[in-house]
């Protein structure tokens, strides 16, 4: 770790006075890389109602007389498909249950105060809209955890 990040630091040798010893200088800087983050597949985007329907218009799309080159041309295109279906549905899933944690708690303080069969049915979708982001964070951190 500490080679990837300073292992290209510059050395100086001062001199060395009257010790037996010379000083050494490091200039630390970090070393700029701009490397592409690597596509992921996250098992969630399989049940999502839109994923068969979009890896099908991808695969029906593209058509290469050579076999190897079809499928390196229909995946490379679904990539880029799929990181919009990403971007549209499962980014900031963390806001999303803070934002289902935060209505529910709205919803149960208004039962207290007066519980109608209204605030019920809100309460329950909240839940289940609450239970499906965690499960979906649960599962991609998991994934990423085995990466």
């Amino acid at each position: 770790m500490w080679m990837q990040q300073w292992g290209h630091m510059p050395m100086e040798y001062g001199l060395p006075n009257v010790s037996d010893h010379s000083p050494m200088f490091i200039k630390l800087t970090r070393l700029q890389q701009h490397t592409r983050v690597p596509f992921k597949f996250f098992n969630v985007w399989v049940e999502h109602r839109e994923f068969l329907y979009t890896v099908e218009m991808r695969w029906h799309s593209v058509k290469n007389k050579e076999p190897g080159k079809n499928l390196w041309l229909k995946l490379k295109g679904l990539q880029s498909n799929l990181k919009v279906l990403n971007n549209q549905e499962f980014r900031a899933t963390t806001q999303k249950i803070e934002q289902a944690r935060a209505d529910l708690q709205h919803i149960q303080e208004s039962m207290l105060h007066g519980y109608t069969n209204i605030l019920q049915a809100q309460e329950k979708i909240t839940l289940q809209t609450l239970e499906k982001w965690s499960t979906i964070e649960e599962n991609i951190m998991k994934q990423n955890s085995r990466a």
